[in-house]
């Protein structure tokens, strides 16, 4: 049995059943040491703008520490509780905080093997300036040799790690999946889940609703969805219902926006992690328009609901072997291309025999994608292992 640290700046709700999954194997003893407690208890959100908690069990079934205390730990701090589990790898996520960093160094004094994962993506990157671009890989590059192993999420993030230097032999592809406690139940059954959710939101139960879902601020480009919905009723077409699902600084601009164009359209407010699979039950297929997306979990979410999706180029989680394949189970449009966006919509809107095949394929790539990160824990602790080391 060998001993796997991890570290990472707080409980992410996103997180938390990868590590269970890790927990539960025989021949590895995994520990998480968490930089700070944030996400424990309640704290408001300026982009929801609510107060609120998680909604899920954050630290069971699997060993945690939080090296601080009530307070963020300090570097001494995570040093001491690494020689005190003295672990043969060192796993971190990011490698941009105070924690990370003092990781690293202890991995590297004691000689032990170093993995890094993020979502880092290239066609996020290619936005930023040009000296950015250029300096950011001569700065990286020795850092990366450092790394025996890259836990990494998908084609967008892989291309970044090698504008770095980092040699495809070291990537351990660790896709994003969700927690089956939150979705399994919804998807086992969602005929009735579906029925239930459009009764609570006012939904026709015939309606074709296209779902919106994330925090309705700038960032997300909330507008370019309630203007593609108003553009397909000026258009007299197949009428399409919008369900937005999330909360944020513009959602009065947005229902505002959508009443000036006679938009059928529903809010549901903010979902906690244990009721957000109810919308995916709801909708007919996803929209996800946005600014410069590291990745997009909702095009996990979706994939795992068996949805059909629309999303821009730029999103992490478009590629032929990620969550949001293009022709398969996804149109992919342009960033800012408003008139790609409305013809995808209509296309959704009018072919439902297409849309239902596209919805299959997002069943079966969610499953490629579980049994990929299976996969990808087996070649993690294989090679904290010692075998295989590239």
């Amino acid at each position: 049995m060998i001993r796997l640290a991890h570290i990472v700046s707080h409980p992410i709700q996103y997180f938390a059943h990868r590590y269970r999954a890790i927990a539960r194997r025989p021949d590895v003893e995994f520990r998480v040491f968490f930089g700070s407690r944030m996400g424990l208890e309640s704290y408001f959100d300026r982009e929801f703008g609510q107060t609120f908690s998680w909604n899920m069990p954050l630290l069971e079934g699997y060993a945690s520490e939080f090296p601080g205390g009530s307070k963020p730990a300090t570097a001494s701090a995570i040093e001491r509780a690494l020689d005190a589990f003295d672990p043969a790898a060192v796993w971190l996520h990011g490698y941009g905080d105070l924690w990370t960093r003092a990781g690293w160094q202890w991995a590297r004094r004691q000689r032990r093997m170093l993995f890094l994962s993020g979502d880092t993506n290239i066609r996020k990157e290619r936005r930023k300036p040009l000296w950015k671009r250029w300096i950011k890989p001569l700065v990286l590059r020795p850092f990366f040799r450092s790394f025996t192993g890259f836990l990494t999420v998908g084609e967008a993030n892989e291309a970044f790690y090698r504008t770095c230097g980092v040699p495809a032999s070291r990537f351990i592809r660790f896709p994003f999946t969700v927690d089956p406690l939150l979705f399994d139940a919804a998807a086992a059954d969602r005929p009735t889940e579906r029925r239930r959710r459009r009764e609570q939101w006012g939904l026709p139960l015939d309606a074709c609703v296209a779902l919106w879902c994330g925090k309705i601020t700038a960032l997300k480009r909330p507008m370019d969805f309630v203007e593609a919905l108003g553009q397909l009723r000026a258009e007299e077409g197949p009428p399409v219902w919008g369900l937005f699902a999330g909360e944020g600084a513009l959602r009065e601009m947005v229902e505002k926006r959508c009443a000036a164009l006679g938009v059928q359209a529903r809010f549901s407010g903010f979902l906690n992690v244990d009721d957000v699979a109810g919308a995916y039950a709801a909708a007919d297929w996803l929209v996800h328009t946005c600014d410069a997306e590291s990745y997009g979990l909702v095009a996990v979410e979706a994939a795992r609901m068996g949805l059909p999706m629309i999303v821009p180029a730029s999103m992490g989680a478009v590629g032929m072997t990620d969550a949001a394949r293009p022709g398969v189970n996804a149109w992919v449009f342009e960033d800012g291309d408003q008139e790609g966006l409305v013809r995808h919509m209509r296309r959704m809107a009018t072919n439902g025999a297409e849309r239902a095949a596209m919805g299959v394929a997002s069943r079966r790539i969610y499953d490629e994608l579980s049994a990929a990160f299976e996969r990808g824990v087996e070649q993690l602790v294989r090679t904290a292992s010692g075998e295989g080391v590239p």
